[in-house]
């Protein structure tokens, strides 16, 4: 399948036209797909970061791959070289500060080598903004474990205010508060 949108590609190449954005995205998906090391996946992204007829759901959609490409990569490579995820993840962050999955990656690897005071960083120089019930939690949890209870107590509360039902929340608040 990749052969063949990177040949209907070349042909709208070859012929000095644009490519329509829907076989740019099947494209990247489908190189995603096959390797986060897919030779010309990086070109590709950063070409139709610097399109200037894209729609902001076409945009929002690149970014979508961007941030499921940085975090494969940097999870892809955090076993044998940590310091070259957490840049991955960093520089990611830097390309799209408000991408929710790329902080909550970060914060997870800097948690997995158990260093709660970076992931803890990220939590805060994030603010937290598109974070799911799961991302308070463990937000919490880190603070929690490196006994910092007000952070933590902020971290729920905050959490509960936007997901006021969640009963992993509620539990570990009502936790907290024995």
């Amino acid at each position: 399948a990749l052969h063949l949108l990177q040949e209907a590609r070349s042909r709208y190449i070859s012929q000095r036209r644009l490519p329509p954005v829907v076989l740019d995205m099947q494209t990247a998906w489908t190189m995603l797909a096959v390797s986060v090391d897919e030779p010309g996946l990086s070109d590709l992204l950063q070409y139709d970061k610097s399109r200037t007829d894209l729609t902001s759901k076409q945009r929002e959609a690149f970014e979508e791959i961007f941030s499921s490409w940085s975090v494969h990569r940097a999870e892809q490579t955090f076993a044998t070289n940590p310091e070259a995820a957490f840049s991955i993840l960093t520089d990611a962050g830097h390309e799209y500060p408000g991408d929710r999955n790329i902080h909550a990656a970060l914060a997870s690897l800097y948690l997995t080598r158990n260093d709660r005071q970076k992931a803890l960083d990220v939590f805060q120089t994030w603010g937290m903004a598109g974070a799911q019930a799961g991302d308070y939690r463990v937000a919490a949890g880190a603070a929690l474990s490196a006994h910092k209870f007000e952070l933590a107590d902020q971290f729920l509360k905050r959490g509960l205010e936007q997901f006021p039902h969640d009963p992993e929340l509620m539990h570990m608040t009502a936790r907290q508060d024995i």
